[in-house]
């Protein structure tokens, strides 16, 4: 593989600083944007306050994610313009988080790479078959079981 181009090494450090340029920025819903400010009329309760900063945690978790992802790309020129990626899925949590990280830098990424999900379908007892296609589907993976 080559070097990767400085615009990808730009774009990327933007990705691992947590700055996207805006074009690059995939369509946000507005509510994602809003702040919890504490209300003295009583509009917001403990709970929600919770479930705020669940959220906020959440959103902190897949920044980090996402950066470290973008990160290890370029380190490691792992990707190039024109790659098809194949994203090996078993089923299980750390499966679904990379194909959602890399999910994630298609959209955003100055570059166009194509991915592909990968099942080896072992026929584990109670393992519903149905689960991971509709995913897949849902989520318009082109997917290989």
């Amino acid at each position: 593989m080559s070097n990767p181009s400085p615009d990808i090494i730009r774009f990327f450090d933007a990705v691992v600083d947590g700055v996207v340029p805006a074009a690059s920025r995939p369509k946000t819903d507005s509510s994602d944007n809003q702040t919890y400010v504490p209300s003295t009329h009583g509009a917001k309760t403990a709970d929600d306050n919770d479930e705020l900063n669940e959220e906020q945690q959440t959103r902190k978790l897949e920044k980090r994610l996402r950066s470290l992802t973008g990160k290890a790309v370029v380190d490691f020129n792992m990707i190039e313009a024109g790659d098809r990626v194949m994203v090996c899925l078993s089923g299980g949590k750390d499966s679904y988080t990379m194909l959602e990280m890399l999910l994630h830098l298609q959209r955003v990424a100055p570059i166009s790479f194509s991915l592909c999900a990968v099942n080896l379908d072992q026929k584990q007892p109670g393992f519903p078959e149905h689960v991971l296609p509709e995913y897949l589907e849902k989520r318009g993976v082109d997917y290989h079981v």
